[in-house]
C-alpha cells in the first residue's frame, strides 16, 4: 500500500519464476508490503541461466540432474561452451562452484559430470570459456542478485528459510 492509501497488488512469483520484471515495483518511503501467507511449497528450485534456450527457474519434486535440467530450459545455444558449465551450490554471498563438463556427458557418455541438482542450485552455462572463479562469480553478480534476492524474500516471508 501507497503512503497516499492506494493499494498495488504484485505477484514476485511471476518476477522470480518467469522474469516478469511488471511485477518488480520500486518501493517509496513509507510504502507498506503485505506478504499473504500461502500453503506451503513442496517443490525445490534448481535456475538454469546464461547459454540457454529458456534460461529461468525449473520447479521439481524430485532429483534433477545437470542433463535434465538443461533439457528443461529448452537446450542449448549454438555458442554455448558445454565443457566450461559451472553449478553455484549454497550461500551465494560464498558459493561453493562446481565445474561441469556437459561436453564429456553428451559426446563421451561421462556420466560422473552429470551432477545431481540440490534444492536453490543455479547451473551456469557459459557463451566464453571460464577462467579463475573470481572472475566468473564477479560476470555472474548481476545474474545472482536479480535471481537471488527476490526469491531470499519470498523465501524469508514465507517461512523457509531465514533471512540474512
Amino acid at each position: 500500500r501507497r503512503k497516499t492509501g492506494k493499494a498495488t497488488m504484485v505477484n514476485l512469483n511471476k518476477t522470480i519464476t518467469q522474469g516478469d520484471l511488471s511485477q518488480n515495483v520500486v518501493l517509496d518511503n513509507e510504502d507498506t508490503v503485505v506478504v499473504p501467507v500461502i500453503a506451503e511449497d513442496k517443490k525445490n528450485r534448481v535456475f538454469v541461466f546464461g547459454e540457454v534456450n529458456n534460461p529461468g527457474v525449473i520447479p521439481t519434486r524430485g532429483d534433477l540432474t545437470v542433463v535434465e535440467a538443461l533439457a528443461l530450459a529448452g537446450g542449448f545455444k549454438q555458442r554455448a561452451v558445454l565443457g566450461d558449465a559451472r553449478i553455484l551450490r549454497g550461500d551465494m554471498t560464498r558459493p561453493e562452484v562446481i565445474a561441469c563438463d556437459i561436453d564429456r556427458i553428451l559426446n563421451k557418455g561421462d556420466m560422473s559430470q552429470n551432477v545431481k541438482l540440490r534444492n536453490g542450485d543455479m547451473l551456469y552455462v557459459p557463451k566464453n570459456a571460464i577462467g579463475r572463479v573470481s572472475d566468473f562469480l564477479r560476470e555472474i553478480q548481476p545474474i545472482l542478485d536479480f535471481i537471488i534476492w527476490p526469491a531470499r524474500v519470498y523465501d524469508a516471508w514465507s517461512g523457509n528459510e531465514p533471512f540474512d
